[in-house]
């Protein structure tokens, strides 16, 4: 095999220098093309000094340790002290020393290291052990703590109330657990409201409202079941919220104030269920041309939670003829279809519900409203 006599060996492969044995060989780890030892011998070297300002710079002269072509060749030349005050190579040790000088440079207190090592020119926190610096895990926190109240949710003599926060987690880990409780004791040691959710989609649950009484149960009888509800004008509920995480595997709770839970301000509902508005219609189904006769069934409360006749209605019978305002009322719709007939109901606060119901006119449907008449038996 005929190779090139300059730079390269018996194998045709070309020469480099060798940082470590400054030897000029096949394979060498420097980018330094060679024919002889003696040039890796003059080429530029590392400043392994560290009291020296080029100190890991890769110098032409005055280097003392590995060839180099750029400074950042010189990084692994680094002498640091490690956990047991030695002063060796490593870029994950502490204060830099010298093997000269390693009892005085690395007499210092041991603090933690960006790699998670308690050694002595640490620049992290105070440690007796690498235990000390492994990376912590902050706990979940459940923040922005709220309470709104939901409108209109169409059931006779109950409302809603959302109680509502936000999760956070410094690492972004997984919420998969929250836990609400609600209480009219500042202490909640009877709750109203007991409710866990494991892996949450959103954090909030939605509270009914009554106008009767709540069960309130003491957490030492099992045999107890909370209302699940909470009742209107009453001196008000405290509320709190635990958060859990997993966490690689592990799951953690909140802190919160020191017992896991963050806590909402003390809310009151207060006032008295929105209007319930409900209709029905004749004929169903009804023909084009004939009258729909329309007949209000809604329900209005006050606060001592007695049923009301409501004080406002508005009737949209979605066919673009206007609106009207009587409480019963009839329409003609004139041509085949489903209509979306609206009912607006007001109680006498000014609150406002609205109901909708299909009303279909078709050929085989009623022309008009039957006409009884009354025939004697005799």
């Amino acid at each position: 095999m005929l190779c090139d006599a300059v730079g390269e060996d018996i194998n045709c492969q070309k020469k480099y220098c060798d940082y470590q044995t400054q030897k000029c060989i096949s394979g060498g780890n420097s980018k330094i093309p060679c024919e002889t030892d003696a040039k890796c011998k003059t080429e530029s070297k590392c400043d392994i000094n560290p009291s020296s300002p080029t100190y890991l710079k890769c110098l032409k002269n005055g280097g003392t340790g590995i060839l180099c072509n750029a400074n950042i060749d010189c990084e692994f030349q680094k002498y640091r002290c490690n956990v047991l005050k030695q002063c060796v190579r490593d870029e994950c040790g502490g204060a830099l020393c010298t093997v000269a000088t390693q009892n005085t440079d690395c007499n210092k207190p041991a603090r933690c290291n960006q790699c998670g090592k308690c050694v002595p020119g640490g620049d992290g926190a105070l440690c007796i052990n690498d235990a000390a610096c492994e990376p912590k895990n902050d706990p979940p926190v459940a923040k922005n703590l709220r309470v709104y109240r939901a409108s209109c949710i169409g059931i006779r003599g109950s409302g809603a109330v959302y109680f509502q926060w936000d999760y956070s987690d410094k690492e972004n880990d997984k919420e998969t657990h929250f836990w609400l409780e609600i209480d009219d004791n500042s202490d909640f040691s009877s709750p109203e409201v007991l409710r866990e959710v494991a892996n949450p989609g959103v954090n909030q649950q939605l509270i009914t409202g009554k106008l009767t009484p709540t069960v309130s149960c003491s957490r030492t009888n099992p045999l107890c079941k909370p209302s699940g509800f909470i009742s209107y004008n009453t001196t008000g509920y405290y509320w709190r919220v635990k958060v859990q995480e997993n966490a690689d595997g592990t799951l953690q709770n909140s802190v919160g104030s020191g017992d896991g839970w963050y806590y909402g301000e003390k809310y009151v509902l207060a006032g008295h269920p929105d209007p319930v508005p409900l209709f029905t219609f004749y004929p169903n189904p009804a023909a084009p041309g004939g009258t729909v006769s329309f007949t209000d069934m809604s329900i209005c409360y006050d606060n001592s939670g007695a049923d009301l006749q409501c004080s406002d209605f508005t009737w949209d019978f979605g066919d673009n003829t206007g609106q009207v305002t009587t409480r019963n009322t009839s329409h003609e719709y004139k041509t085949k279809g489903a209509y979306s007939t609206t009912l607006t109901a007001c109680d006498n606060t000014g609150v406002c519900c609205s109901a909708v119901q299909s009303v279909p006119i078709t050929d085989m449907g009623a022309k008009d409203i039957p006409k009884w008449k009354e025939i004697s038996p005799f």
